[in-house]
């Protein structure tokens, strides 16, 4: 089961067939304990910050949330060639048709959110800015999305 911030970038892993739960609280504000407890239930869980601080600030706060439910396994996935700003639905867009295949490689070398994120070295192609994205205000919570 994959987290990620966005309820886009959520839909985009549902279009390859991943499992996938967007959080709908923006980087700035977490789900709830109540929200948060049913996917600690989860045999591993993956957190997918978007590229940004707020982004990987907000991913490491619901990790360490998921310690504090006795997740069994939180890992963090890295995309390091991520544009600013870049997320789970860039990533996708950015490989096409190997999306799936990187998308392994990414959990493959994914790490326990305990240890934070690494510093990835950057591309000059990802260090390319983009604009922020605005994103639409929703209830707090969680949008899940399952494969159909």
């Amino acid at each position: 089961m994959i987290l990620i911030e966005g309820e886009k970038a959520a839909e985009a892993l549902k279009a390859l067939g991943v499992n996938a739960v967007g959080t709908v609280t923006g980087a700035a504000s977490q789900p709830s304990d109540e929200a948060l407890k049913p996917l600690a239930a989860f045999e591993r869980i993956y957190l997918w910050p978007d590229n940004d601080g707020p982004g990987r600030d907000h991913m490491l706060r619901i990790g360490d949330r998921f310690q504090r439910l006795e997740a069994k396994d939180v890992r963090v996935l890295e995309w390091c060639d991520a544009p600013e700003h870049g997320d789970a639905a860039d990533f996708i867009e950015h490989y096409g048709d190997r999306a799936r295949e990187k998308l392994r490689e990414l959990v493959a070398v994914a790490q326990p959110s305990r240890r934070g994120l690494r510093t990835c070295r950057r591309s000059r192609r990802s260090a390319l800015k983009r604009p922020p994205r605005h994103h639409s205000r929703r209830r707090p919570g969680l949008a899940p999305t399952y494969p159909t």
